[in-house]
């Protein structure tokens, strides 16, 4: 007979899964964005990457910034 304590334990097993397949897919996903990204801004200007940036809006400056320099996701401060 399952226990609560056994019901409990497998609830946060399936819960921790879930995380751990939602993380792999975000990490996919950010990767293909900052690929998008790269393609798109090569396609702009393939000559000069400094006057590529000069057409982007500050949101997409700002995006641009954290994909080349965001931190580890696997540590918290």
């Amino acid at each position: 007979m399952v226990t609560d304590k056994e019901a409990i334990v497998k609830a946060i097993e399936a819960k921790e899964a879930r995380l751990a397949q939602l993380d792999e897919e975000r990490r996919a996903l950010t990767t293909r964005l900052q690929q998008l990204y790269a393609e798109l801004q090569a396609l702009d200007n393939p000559l000069s990457p400094t006057g590529a940036t000069a057409d982007l809006s500050f949101s997409e400056k700002i995006l641009l910034f954290r994909s080349l320099f965001h931190g580890r996701e696997d540590v918290f401060p």
